[in-house]
């Protein structure tokens, strides 16, 4: 998650960082969604397609070639290694989701 910051906010300044956790059932097992999100982050239409096509990899060879943050590399090979989600959404302020898996983890309604 520290890689995914990072990454969010390398080369912005006087800029808002919003992180939001929640407790989400996922085909009933438990998960935390954290959205990571950054109001001055601001890419090219062309990084933003390499940063969604890169958090879709599951290969490992071709996320470490990809042409992103090296930041970003680290998290989304940690986050195939632990089978953790990894989602970007450029229309969104390019909006980062990490999900997470409780499977040990009980919720109540």
């Amino acid at each position: 998650m520290l890689n995914l910051i990072t990454q969010s906010i390398s080369g912005t300044y006087r800029g808002m960082l919003h992180i939001k956790c929640e407790f989400v059932l996922v085909n009933r097992v438990p998960h935390v969604n954290i959205d990571i999100e950054n109001s001055k982050f601001e890419l090219h239409k062309k990084d933003n397609i390499k940063i969604h096509k890169l958090t879709q990899e599951k290969e490992f060879i071709n996320v470490i070639c990809a042409k992103v943050d090296v930041n970003l590399k680290i998290a989304k090979v940690l986050a195939n290694s632990l089978d953790w989600s990894l989602d970007f959404n450029a229309f969104k302020g390019a909006k980062y989701t990490l999900r997470l898996p409780l499977p040990n983890a009980e919720m109540s309604p």
